[in-house]
């Protein structure tokens, strides 16, 4: 680890840095499927705000495949048949979820924090798998010029780690720490439309012309609006 003394090394087949839905998603089968890998988070406990509340028909089907649908229906959640937007004062509904084959036959709308949790309990089942919470990722370890893993700081332990992979993928979002070490450029897709996304307090998301919102039930609907 360059200036900085390595306190800790582990090994792992794969090192999954972000530990959101993509992350969760992907290390929970590797675990399952008797593949040793560590999930990497930055953040000490998941509870906390997100956006993508929004789970369409395929991701239920993904669940499906990977034996945990039934248990992420028990959590708390709504579902969604035939949502409609608002878009420059017109109210269309572009997709009918109802006629796709069932238990695929509606999105659901869920806080992440207790699908993530939900995820990486039953990830923890296997012994392959390993969930370092509160380890921020800084770099990519390379020898010769191959990826050979991750440099992180665990910031609970206060330690420098080295996680050592075969494969390392980053899930850590649109600031990918994995993907500008790594050089990669996602490019970028320009559009005309701009978009603020907040949550009401008042209890209610209302449509206004030249507006597309989308809400949610409980106590604090999330509104989308075109500027």
């Amino acid at each position: 680890m360059a200036g900085s003394e390595v306190d800790s090394r582990q090994e792992a087949e794969v090192a999954v840095v972000g530990a959101g839905p993509g992350g969760a998603t992907l290390a929970y089968p590797l675990a399952r499927s008797g593949v040793d890998v560590t999930l990497v988070e930055r953040e000490r406990d998941l509870d906390r705000s997100f956006r993508g509340y929004l789970y369409q028909p395929f991701v239920l089907r993904t669940f499906d495949e990977m034996g945990a649908l039934e248990p992420v229906l028990d959590l708390e959640h709504y579902t969604v048949e035939s949502p409609s937007l608002v878009v420059y004062g017109r109210t269309v509904a572009p997709f009918d979820f109802s006629t796709y084959e069932p238990p695929y036959d509606r999105a659901m709308l869920m806080e992440q924090p207790p699908l993530l949790r939900l995820l990486i309990e039953r990830a923890g089942a296997y012994d392959g798998f390993e969930y370092r919470g509160g380890t921020t990722v800084r770099d990519l370890l390379t020898e010769r010029g191959r990826v050979v893993g991750v440099e992180a700081r665990d910031r609970a332990a206060a330690e420098e780690i080295e996680i050592r992979s075969r494969l390392v993928v980053g899930t850590d979002g649109r600031y990918s720490t994995v993907r500008e070490a790594a050089g990669i450029d996602a490019g970028l897709l320009d559009s005309s439309l701009k978009l603020v996304w907040f949550k009401s307090t008042s209890g209610w998301a209302a449509a206004r012309p030249r507006s597309a919102t989308w809400s949610r039930r409980g106590d604090s609907p999330a509104c989308g609006r075109t500027v």
